[in-house]
Order: structure tokens, then sequence, then C-alpha cells
């Protein structure tokens, strides 16, 4: 075990929320507020060695109970057997969220329904497990300059989204045998079109993935100092947008990663991870990852990330951008709820569009 204990929590009955954290102490009060509101009793954190007051900070709120460790967030496979070593180690059984500390949950009704009423509506519907899109939020202008305050909400700092999506059947390979459920792919938003496009991103297919993953077999061998090079020329892969936040956990059950785990009776409503990458903690991002190295693919996609920030300057607001203010503006564009379940639920080779996709989706230049 690599985990130790420095504060203990309450251990209750009600469904915990596990998020890893290092130095991340600018968003952790709005983490906390955000979670609370939807009825939140029980938090889990795992601190990786914050020097950023955090851990302190933490330690001091009476909901919390805080693991402490120093091993290698890549050696943890980026926490996954940090998070099935609380499971094991806490008795976690029946529904459990596990988030990062920029991702805000968001489920239908989620302003007068709490979590747990609507967990049990999922357990009566005969559902383990739920999928989230990854939402990335956005201010009006320059987003690299926009530091978080405790005083004003992140969702008021960052309230814009792109609304432009795909959500499709992920491309199988062709000896792949056929199921009756099918993994989600999520296409679009800023960082698809700060490096590619969602036209060129829907008409890649099994083997362009292929292609991609033939990284992985050199990748930890290149210096550290080579891979800005890499990214340069390495075709961008832009990162997977759906993840599994809720889980029903039972004996035998585990993560994979942190997008996903054991259960396979998704539920029928798609929910949505306000995701707040984009402010200055991505530039503290782009910091730690230079430094250590130890995310996926050794941060290949932060720096090229980082290189087409450098390209691009101002704003990420474009005509297919919508301001959000609650759970049901993400209902009507269809990017919350049932719309697009067929994809993973009935269908083969299914695709879902929301927004307009042959829109011009540059960000407008400042």
């Amino acid at each position: 075990m690599v985990l130790r204990v420095l504060k203990e929590g309450p251990k209750s009955d009600t469904i915990p929320v596990i998020c890893p954290v290092r130095d991340e102490m600018t968003m952790l009060p709005h983490f906390l507020d955000h979670y609370r509101r939807l009825g939140t009793e029980r938090f889990i954190f795992i601190d990786n060695g914050s020097v950023d007051g955090g851990q302190d900070y933490l330690c001091a709120q009476p909901d919390c109970t805080v693991y402490h460790t120093e091993q290698n967030y890549r050696e943890s496979n980026f926490a996954t057997s940090w998070i099935n070593e609380v499971i094991e180690r806490d008795e976690i059984q029946g529904w459990l969220l596990y988030a990062d500390i920029d991702e805000h949950l968001i489920f239908p009704d989620c302003e007068t329904t709490p979590l747990p009423v609507y967990c049990e509506g999922l357990t009566q519907r005969g559902f383990d497990a739920a999928y989230a899109m990854m939402l990335d939020m956005y201010p009006d202008d320059d987003f690299l300059n926009v530091k978080p305050r405790q005083d004003v909400p992140l969702a008021q700092a960052m309230p814009w989204f792109d609304t432009d999506y795909v959500i499709r059947t992920w491309p199988k390979r062709p000896w792949t045998q056929p199921t009756a459920k099918h993994a989600p792919q999520i296409l679009g938003g800023p960082r698809c079109r700060l490096q590619t496009s969602l036209e060129r991103e829907v008409g890649r297919g099994w083997f362009d993935y292929l292609l991609f993953n033939q990284v992985d077999r050199f990748v930890d061998h290149v210096p550290l100092q080579l891979i800005p090079s890499l990214a340069r020329f390495w075709p961008i892969e832009v990162p997977a947008l759906q993840k599994t936040p809720l889980n029903y956990v039972r004996p035998g059950f585990r993560y994979w990663n942190s997008h996903t785990a054991t259960n396979a009776a998704f539920s029928d409503e798609l929910l949505v991870f306000l995701h707040f990458k984009f402010c200055a903690e991505l530039q503290a991002r782009f910091r730690m990852v230079q430094a250590q190295a130890n995310h996926v693919r050794r941060g290949l996609h932060y720096f090229q990330l980082q290189q087409a920030l450098h390209r691009w300057q101002g704003s990420l607001v474009y005509d297919g951008s919508a301001k959000f203010g609650s759970s049901g503006d993400l209902a009507r564009i269809g990017l919350l709820g049932s719309a697009a379940s067929h994809v993973w639920r009935t269908d083969e080779n299914s695709i879902h569009r929301f927004g307009n996709a042959t829109r011009n989706t540059a960000p407008h230049r400042t």
C-alpha cells in the first residue's frame, strides 16, 4: 500500500467523491462548494505531495478524508491504482463519484435534485454506471490570463462552451468481435478547434488510431528534452472527452483508468463534466509536465497543446459558443440527457451530431 492517512473524515453510507490532487489550492474551494451543493457529504482526497497549502486546507474540512502519497503519478497508472486502493481500504460499496479537481459534474435537474436521489433513480432503472462528456469551459477573453478567484464561481469566470460536437461509436478494427453495446467517442470542443478540426476528426478511422498508438512503443525512451520536438511532428490525437464518473461499486469492481471501469450497464443519459482547464492554471500544468514528464505519453498531448496555443492568442469564443447558466441549457442543446444514447446502447457504427458540424469553428481573434 502506498497511501498514508493524514486525516480521517466521515465514514457513512453517503456517496463519496474521490479526487486526486497536487498543488490545486486555487481550485479546491470551488470543487468543494460545487459538490456540496449537489448533496455530497463525504470527500476522499489523495494528495500527491502538495506544497501550496492545499493539504492543510483539506485536513481542516470536516467532511474530508485525506490520504497522502509520494508515489510518482505515472507509476500509479495516473492515479488509478490509488483510487482502487481507497475503494478497498475504505470498503466502499454503492455509488461512487470519481472526479478530477477541475471537473464539476452536471446531471439533469441537478439544481433541485440531490446526487443521492439521482443515483437512486439510476439503480431503480437497472444501471450501474453513467457516461459523462468533458465540456471544456472558457472565458470571454484571453483565457491564459484568467486566474480563478474564490469570490467568483468558475462557471461565471469561464461561462462559455462549444456546441458543435459529434458522438459516435468508437472506431473498431475489422477483426474486433461485434458486441451489443458500444463505447462512445466524443469529438469536438476548443482543443479540437485549436489543434485540428471537427471535420478532420470525424473522418478518422481505426487505422488512424492504430498509427497514433505506435508512439507508445518508443515514447518512454525519448529523452525529455526531445519530447517537444516529437510533439511537433507526431500526428495529433485529440484527447478522449468521455469518462465514467459515476459507478456502483460491488465486489470485484475496479477502475481500468481514469476514463473506464469494469461496470457495463450504462445509463441512457449522458452527463456533463464542466471542465475548467482553460485558465491561468493551464500554464502551471504545462510547467509541471515539463519538469516531471509523468503524464500520459510523458505529456505529449500537453506539449502539442502548448505549441497550438503559441500559434493562437486571444479568445476562444466563436459562432458556436454558448453560455452556461444551468443544466437546462445543456439539456436544450442535447449535450445533457438521452439524445445520443443510441450510440452506446443500441446502434453499431452510429453517429449523433450536435450544433453545426460544417460551421466555421475558428475562434474570433482579438
